[in-house]
Order: C-alpha cells, then structure tokens, then sequence
C-alpha cells in the first residue's frame, strides 16, 4: 500500500472518531471509492 492510501486511511479512521463518519463506514470501501491513484488511468 502505498504512502497516499495508508495516509487516507488513517483520517478516515479519525474521522469516524470525531463523529464527522458514522461509526459503520467500511474504510476499505470509503477508501476504494475516495482514492485516485493517476497511473492506473493508463
């Protein structure tokens, strides 16, 4: 996993600490859905 992805990662979890997610996200899918990673666009 790459530093972007695990960084995202990270705030997901704080975000769902800080109530601004509900507790049930999935991060795994939040992340799939919320992360662009340019390279494999080609």
């Amino acid at each position: 996993m790459n530093k972007g992805k695990s960084d995202l990662n990270y705030y997901i979890s704080q975000l769902k600490e800080a109530g601004y997610l509900k507790k049930n996200t999935k991060n795994a899918q939040l992340l799939k859905q919320a992360y662009w990673n340019p390279k494999l666009d080609d």
